[in-house]
């Protein structure tokens, strides 16, 4: 993709609560109130993260997909904190409370630890870490008239609690046009449980994003408008209309994204968008950029990897499995264009000749007729082989189960895979070319293991000859490695 096809023209619109918004082009400002992060009571809403002041930074991900820096505590040693400034207060407050909203995320443990919230240097609320993780509401109660509320919106791949944080404070620790000073110390419990504050302030906006895509259609080729808003109230509405698209949705609280399919354009255009949040209703001028058309071929694939994530009958029974669903996804695209029909590329042999030694014979038959019609794409490889270790008979055997299935299917195998794999050795040109592989694709590991490989030979497509130059194979190494093949 090209860098110009990234949104330059992006349009950040900022909706402070309790304020006027103003959009460029529109005649007059749209008067817009914001239902607070707390259902009860609206109050004012400030960001509660400006700046950090102390304390350990880590990159991490986060409920938005754009943030990822956040100070870090934990409950190791109590004398290690994380200090930061709220955003300032604006001048215009006149209520006797404020709401600081952060966005947040806390290590779920069966052994709960205590963490300490100092504002203005007071010891005001002592919380503790969740012992389940559930989406929902977490009230912590302080002292002195301070409330915290947490909205779990997110929880992680390990199972680990992310959302807003809604931090009501009284006049007494607050002055207008002034910042709020915080503080988060852990126990000195010699535990790893942690507390994390995303280093991003935290408040209402819409961002419309192009995406450098276009997508095939009857109509011609359409482009991706991409709609985030972050939301900080009840579930509402929320409207997006050109003359090309709309969208009518429901925004919840958070994090939200939505996509518009607008035509495809040649020059830069404006498209005016009309939007509508709860109350709050305005107009966005987008401009659309063009795209350089490029051909994407998606390749529906598993890897292969024995004793990493499971033993290896279990990642037997999960690749029979995948052969199953790739039989299902394919019947339900039959109707649609060959080019877009799916095709499912397991890799290696292995669990391809399990399957059709142990399984029924019924979907023994069902899984040949799909290598037959092609639905199955199958690897010359018999798995991920240490081909360094490996001696001669050994890498011209590992090509027999893929030469017996190819019999058994009436098919051709003529390309291999190696993924996950630091090296290989010369001998597995010779051996692929004796089995007829023409074509080899490589995803190797990262780092210190493959040298300046992936720098001297990534996305550089070459012929690999034989130590004898007899034989040769159309090589083809990733650049991103095994995790972007």
């Amino acid at each position: 993709m090209t860098p110009h096809a990234l949104l330059r023209a992006e349009r950040l619109i900022r909706l402070p609560p309790a304020a006027a918004l103003v959009v460029v082009g529109l005649a007059a400002p749209i008067s817009l109130i914001a239902q607070d992060v707390r259902p009860a009571g609206l109050t004012h809403t400030v960001p509660g993260y400006g700046h950090a002041l102390r304390g350990e930074v880590l990159s991490y991900h986060s409920p938005i997909p754009s943030v990822s820096k956040s100070l870090l505590v934990r409950s190791l040693d109590r004398s290690y904190d994380i200090a930061w400034t709220s955003a300032p207060v604006p001048d215009t407050v006149t209520s006797d409370t404020i709401d600081l909203v952060l966005m947040i995320g806390i290590d779920v443990n069966e052994a709960p630890r205590r963490f300490d919230l100092f504002v203005e240097g007071d010891s005001v609320l002592a919380f503790s870490s969740p012992v389940s993780a559930e989406r929902g509401s977490i009230h912590w109660p302080g002292r002195h008239g301070v409330d915290a509320e947490l909205t779990v919106t997110e929880i992680d791949k390990y199972g680990d609690a992310m959302g807003y944080l809604s931090l009501r404070l009284p006049r007494a620790y607050w002055e207008p046009g002034a910042p709020v000073q915080l503080r988060v110390a852990g126990e000195s419990a010699g535990e790893r449980t942690w507390f994390m504050v995303f280093m991003e302030p935290i408040a209402p906006w819409i961002r419309v994003r192009h995406a450098p895509a276009l997508l095939r259609a009857d109509s011609g080729a359409l482009q991706t408008v991409r709609v985030e808003v972050l939301h900080l109230g009840r579930p509402d509405r929320f409207t997006l209309a050109s003359r090309a698209a709309s969208l009518d949705t429901t925004v919840v609280l958070g994090f939200n994204r939505f996509e518009l399919a607008v035509p495809g354009v040649d020059t830069v255009r404006t498209e005016a968008l009309a939007y509508r949040l709860g109350a709050a209703r305005g107009r966005i001028a987008a401009a659309l950029m063009p795209v350089r058309p490029l051909e994407l071929h998606l390749i529906h694939h598993t890897h292969l990897d024995i004793g990493y994530t499971h033993h290896q009958d279990e990642v037997e029974r999960l690749q029979w499995a995948h052969l199953d669903s790739a039989l299902v996804y394919a019947h339900a695209s039959e109707g649609r264009d060959p080019s877009a029909r799916f095709v499912w590329h397991p890799e290696g042999i292995w669990a391809v000749e399990s399957y059709l030694d142990r399984r029924p014979t019924a979907s023994r038959e069902r899984v040949l007729e799909g290598i037959r019609r092609g639905t199955i794409a199958l690897d010359g490889m018999f798995a991920n082989l240490l081909t360094g270790l490996a001696t001669d008979e050994v890498m011209f055997r590992s090509f027999e189960p893929a030469r017996r299935l190819s019999d058994r299917a009436g098919t051709t195998i003529e390309t291999a895979m190696l993924s996950d794999i630091p090296g290989f050795s010369w001998g597995l040109v010779p051996a692929m070319a004796r089995h007829g592989i023409r074509y080899l694709s490589i995803g190797p590991n990262f780092g210190h293991r493959i040298g300046a490989f992936l720098d001297t030979w990534g996305d550089r497509p070459f012929y690999w000859e034989s130590p004898s130059g007899q034989d040769s194979v159309l090589t083809w190494v990733s650049s991103g490695g095994y995790a972007w093949f």
